[in-house]
């Protein structure tokens, strides 16, 4: 969580608020390339060394909630570990792996760090299950991956156990308050499903040559 913290510092993007466009601040600032494609069932994303740098691969068939928290733990492996890495989609979740473990905790601090989270809970008036769903709709994350960033900093209150937010969660409670809310995910370019076609990643990889 420390080198999530020490890297959005370096590229200049704060800890108080969410990322315009995580697609873009891996490609353009960190430098790593980004595919969006199809891949097998169950495989989330793949960090893969190159001699003429690094390329992120993320599947296109998951929501874009998904994506980008791949797409950040991926990045994660890219700062914490060495060599290529294929995750699936239970890797995602993966805590007992401590080279997947690393990779969650410094995603979620990347996409959603603790001063922000504080930021967002000190101006925000919802609670419960309502407070879930706005914190991933601001930060662009699932309803489960936002409850587990207000667990973790201990900032649900007594009346909100986790259990319950989880089987609210568990039988699709979120996505109708979502749409009650009038509420929508951040306009990134996963979500507008704008990530460029292989082929012209390629092309810019062989530019670099």
């Amino acid at each position: 969580m420390k080198r999530a913290r020490e890297l959005r510092a370096g590229l200049g993007l704060g800890d108080r608020g969410p990322l315009a466009d995580l697609f873009l601040t891996v490609r353009d600032a960190v430098g790593i390339e980004v595919v969006v494609i199809a891949m097998d069932d169950g495989c989330a994303g793949a960090y893969v060394p190159h001699a003429l740098g690094p390329v992120v691969f993320v599947n296109i068939e998951h929501p874009p909630v998904r994506q980008r928290f791949t797409l950040a733990h991926e990045l994660g492996h890219h700062h914490l570990h060495e060599g290529r890495e294929l995750d699936v989609v239970a890797d995602l979740g993966n805590v007992t792996d401590p080279r997947e473990g690393e990779a969650n905790f410094f995603a979620a601090e990347f996409l959603a760090p603790r001063p922000a989270l504080q930021a967002f809970v000190a101006r925000d008036r919802s609670h419960g299950l309502e407070r879930v769903v706005r914190l991933g709709c601001e930060f662009g994350l699932s309803a489960s991956a936002a409850l587990y960033r207000l667990s973790t900093w201990d900032l649900l209150t007594a009346k909100e156990p986790v259990e319950r937010l989880e089987r609210e969660i568990a039988e699709g409670h979120h996505h109708e308050l979502r749409d009650h809310l009038g509420l929508t995910y951040v306009d990134d370019t996963l979500g507008r499903g704008d990530a460029p076609l292989p082929g012209r990643v390629a092309a810019r990889l062989e530019a670099r040559t």
